[in-house]
């Protein structure tokens, strides 16, 4: 069910290609010398997961990036955790085809829509309790949480649109005004209006308050499959079958831009945190990344064999994943989004810590700069460092990381007028060690010079013993690996003997009914 496919630096798994747009990167003209850039820049595949019976339509990453959820037409929820020692969860609970998934914000709990009318709310562990709402009158295309958690928006093909209250989990209210059905919605970051897109070849701008209809778009040529909020709330995109994606400003209510994307109809559509890039799936098999502020194609992937259903960005946006009718769900990384400034990553990078796995880990560590004259609050270091941590944890970086090693402070100079030693120097620059963590306490004898606090160095008993444990881990998890793709060739031989049991019946059965009508 977990198969780990690393992909190697600057190119992509046999089969697996990723073509840049030749008018991308222009070369440098001879004046000017090429800057080194880190390398690699192209998206490269990291995992592909195989568990699904039938293609996959849906994929959301989980907010803590421990999990990837997936949805699939053979009507299970799959739950991928990132940690190669825990395998993945199979959700069974649906009667029909599971059309679309999403993580809620807080991580805990998942949505699913399905062609059996009812949409499924599950419990993100292992145990995977669920409850089931009896929602439309007819099949659920989507499902999407508010940026709070505490809303969910679907959409069926009775054209309706509903908003679903998640701590009572009981019915708000409807929009209604789509004259076919209706394929995707989607909440505002704030959570003030509601986007929708149906086969009636419009996108619908709603207030989620009101539930009157802001404004109606009605450029698109052919039903209109998919449609997405900018991240800053200012923009619209969408996606139809007319092959075609257009961007609109909401605060102009124009069309913005417009691309004749793929050769066939597009399934799905992202956003990538910042806001500059734009991700879309289609059912020519390829996905394409989107430069919207040059307004052009900026990478064509080519690595699914079969139609592309799903797209998704991590809320780092440092990797994006894509399900496909191939059966396979597949997590790239992203690369590109290093030769972003900082200015331009836009809020919703800039309110978080750095990701470890989002820095270039080719590049070597660099010495540590004394800190400025005022010591920052060791609070703020230590949740960046915690969170950081985390991160590396749940989804580990290609190559490991080592933290540089931190020198001695060097000694203050003299000054005519020393204060009393046991209060700090007005202008001296606190120690290096001392900054990075507040549970190292000096002695009364410790010299501010002295690096006495220095963490001891591990025995090479201790060294070796926990590399035994980790050999041990690994080859349990080789073996557990084994014995999973073992049971899915069970599973797969017991459906065919199924298959093979019931048609048998059924010739049965017309045999003997002709045998009784002779």
């Amino acid at each position: 069910l977990n198969t780990f496919a690393p992909g190697a630096r600057g190119s992509l798994l046999p089969g697996r290609r990723c073509r840049r747009s030749p008018a991308t990167h222009p070369l440098p003209t001879p004046a000017t010398p090429a800057m080194p850039s880190p390398e690699p820049m192209d998206p490269a595949l990291e995992r592909s997961f195989r568990g699904h019976k039938d293609g996959v339509s849906s994929v959301s990453f989980s907010p803590t990036m421990k999990q990837l959820v997936s949805g699939g037409l053979d009507g299970t929820v799959m739950v991928w955790n990132f940690k190669m020692q825990m395998r993945a969860f199979r959700f069974v609970g649906h009667k029909a085809a599971v059309t679309s998934v999403d993580f809620a914000p807080s991580g805990s709990l998942i949505a699913s829509g399905s062609r059996d009318q009812t949409i499924r709310l599950w419990a993100a562990n292992v145990k995977g309790e669920s409850v089931s709402i009896r929602a439309h009158t007819a099949p659920v295309n989507s499902v999407a949480f508010s940026g709070d958690g505490q809303q969910l928006v679907t959409t069926s093909d009775d054209k309706s649109v509903k908003a679903w209250s998640i701590p009572t989990q009981r019915f708000k209210h409807s929009f209604s005004g789509h004259t076919n059905w209706v394929r995707d919605a989607a909440f505002s970051p704030d959570g003030r209006m509601l986007l929708s897109s149906a086969d009636d070849k419009t996108v619908r701008l709603w207030d989620a308050r009101s539930r009157a209809c802001s404004h109606t778009f009605f450029d698109h040529s052919d039903n209109v499959g998919c449609c997405a909020f900018s991240p800053e709330g200012n923009c619209v995109a969408s996606g139809s079958a007319d092959r075609s994606i257009k961007l609109w400003d909401l605060r102009t209510l124009q069309l913005l831009q417009h691309y004749d994307a793929h050769g066939d109809e597009v399934h799905r559509i992202a956003f990538h945190p910042s806001g500059s890039f734009l991700l879309s799936a289609s059912a020519d098999c390829t996905l394409k990344l989107w430069d919207l502020c040059e307004g052009r194609l900026f990478y064509t992937i080519h690595g699914h064999e079969a139609s592309a259903n799903g797209c998704a960005f991590s809320p780092a946006g440092d990797f994006f994943a894509t399900a496909a009718s191939d059966r396979h769900v597949m997590v790239w990384r992203t690369n590109f989004d290093r030769l972003l400034p900082a200015e331009h990553k836009g809020l919703a990078l800039d309110a978080d810590p750095p990701a470890v796995a989002a820095l270039p880990p080719q590049l070597p560590p660099q010495p540590p700069q004394l800190p400025p004259p005022r010591e920052p609050p060791a609070s703020s270091l230590a949740s960046s460092s915690l969170a950081a941590s985390s991160l590396a944890a749940s989804f580990p970086p290609a190559e490991p990381r080592r933290e540089p090693s931190q020198p001695p402070t060097p000694p203050m100079p003299s000054q005519p007028s020393q204060p009393p030693q046991h209060a700090p120097p007005p202008h001296t620059a606190p120690s290096p060690s001392r900054a990075a963590s507040s549970s190292c306490q000096r002695s009364s004898s410790c010299q501010p010079a002295s690096s006495s606090c220095q963490p001891r160095a591990p025995s090479t008993e201790f060294v070796a013993t926990v590399e035994r444990m980790a050999g041990q881990l690994d080859g349990l998890a080789r073996a557990v690996s084994s014995l999973e793709q073992r049971l899915t060739v069970s599973e797969d031989k017991a459906l065919s003997m199924e298959r093979i049991l019931s048609r048998a019946l059924d010739n049965q059965r017309l045999l003997i009914e002709k045998l009784a009508a002779s």
